[in-house]
């Protein structure tokens, strides 16, 4: 059961588009890794899309007007923490952004999906079995989540919760090679020819570290790599954290 519009909840959870259209058992991973935290949390019927439009375009009053889309409905169900879905220019508008667009703090913490994971990893409250994954991944930072909002650590910890071997690409971190899906091009259908050589250097580097599985936690990143794998031939499989978190999961009762 999936619960909405629930006062009180202490986590509400906002979901990437493709969630909710494309990719149903994403939001079927996040439910899950929600139910084995044994925490109260709900969804939103005022909104749900991590989506800010108004930063793709680089236009403030709209990115404002979207970010208290999301804000104020928040506020109004009296939630302690909102939970975002992996979408990395999401985390940066809500995370870091927020306060400088609306002109106050929002009445809520807000952490990404992997550090809500690791919360509760940390706790004992979410079981995670590294033999799921018997096998190296590497880890892509997208760079909104990496360096314009300085997320490094927590998504690299739940990966070593539930898989054989993290595999670090090089360079990576603060100078990690972008999966060149960013800066809107993933939302222009005709951009795929393009994005094949901006994604060149992504491709170069996966290949140099002879993984065949790889993970991210921002979905724009997932289809990008995918379409590299499948464009290059490389043979890799593309995951977010979250799912194989939630592949990973140990439930009991």
């Amino acid at each position: 059961k999936i619960p909405y519009d629930q006062k009180g909840a202490e986590f509400l959870y906002l979901p990437n588009p493709r969630e909710l259209g494309i990719n149903l058992l994403h939001l079927t991973a996040m439910a899950k890794l929600f139910y084995a935290s044994n925490q109260s949390w709900t969804m939103s019927s005022k909104h749900t899309d991590v989506t800010n439009w108004g930063y793709f375009i680089s236009d403030d009053e709209i990115a404002k007007k979207m970010a208290l889309m999301v804000i104020e409905p928040a506020e109004a169900l009296g939630i302690e923490t909102l939970v975002l879905s992996e979408c990395g220019h999401g985390y940066h508008v809500l995370k870091v952004l927020a306060e400088k667009l609306i002109g106050r703090k929002p009445g809520f913490e807000v952490i990404s999906m992997p550090e809500f994971i690791l919360r509760f990893a940390k706790r004992g409250k979410i079981k995670l079995d590294q033999s799921e994954h018997p096998y190296p991944v590497a880890y892509h930072d997208p760079c909104n989540l990496g360096r314009k909002s300085s997320l490094y650590d927590a998504p690299r910890q739940v990966l070593a919760y539930c898989c054989k071997e993290v595999v670090e690409l090089a360079p990576n971190r603060e100078n990690a090679i972008c999966c060149g899906g960013g800066g809107g091009m993933l939302q222009d259908s005709r951009s795929k020819p393009k994005r094949m050589i901006t994604g060149k250097a992504k491709a170069d580097q996966i290949i140099a570290s002879g993984v065949k599985h790889i993970a991210a936690p921002c979905l724009s990143c997932h289809r990008q790599l995918g379409d590299i794998s499948n464009h290059y031939k490389l043979g890799v499989k593309v995951d977010t954290i979250a799912a194989m978190a939630s592949r990973s999961l140990i439930l009991t009762g």
